[in-house]
């Protein structure tokens, strides 16, 4: 069974709750953080961070509906990794002691971005709003007005690629040398320049 790149992408978020203080302006520095999630024991179902398999977008500041744009690939993931899940969290950024923990979204599996069968290959989803939650409570931003508060969310966008699709569409499952692992990432490296050309 070949192997599997999962391109991740953060495009944007909206109705942030603000972090930072009134008197500074009640808005928030908001950055996204994109990680693997191990098994650490698939029979027991406990769960690992997974390093060095994560990315932090940069921080854009003072607002409550950030845009970052930024994408990160993830993988490879072989048959053993599928169990892995990608997690997605937003942070406040302060200048002076620990970041704040806004929220995440709920663990995505691996499994569920496989590419099957080969002739679907690349998945492709784009645009998705996914709800943020913080200790298994719904985020919201802040109240407007009359309008009541609306939940924060993030818009991610992903995009898996098998790796004997990227070498050649007919070639076996295998185990990639030297040179076949620079074409894939200069052909994932041009996927990635046209990702975000929204």
């Amino acid at each position: 069974e070949a192997e599997l790149f999962v391109m991740v992408g953060a495009l944007s978020g909206s109705d942030m709750p603000a972090m930072d203080n009134a008197l500074t302006g009640g808005m928030s520095d908001p950055y996204c953080k994109i990680e693997v999630l191990h098994q650490a024991q698939p029979e027991s179902g406990q769960v690992a961070i997974g390093l060095p398999q994560d990315f932090s977008t940069g921080v854009k500041e003072k607002t409550l509906d950030p845009l970052w744009r930024e994408a990160v690939l993830l993988g490879p993931f072989g048959p053993r990794q599928r169990g892995a899940y990608v997690h997605i969290s937003v942070f406040d950024e302060d200048k002076i002691g620990s970041h704040d923990h806004i929220g995440s979204v709920h663990p995505i599996p691996v499994r569920q971005l496989m590419v099957t069968p080969p002739d679907k290959n690349p998945l492709k989803l784009f645009g998705r709003d996914y709800q943020l939650w913080k200790q298994n409570t719904m985020v919201y931003g802040q109240k407007k007005g009359a309008q009541p508060a609306k939940p924060s969310k993030v818009v991610l966008n992903f995009y898996s690629l098998r790796i004997d699709a990227v070498i050649h569409p007919t070639a076996p499952p295998c185990s990639l040398e030297y040179e076949q692992r620079k074409l894939l990432v200069k052909r994932l490296a041009q996927v990635m320049k046209t990702f975000y050309m929204i």
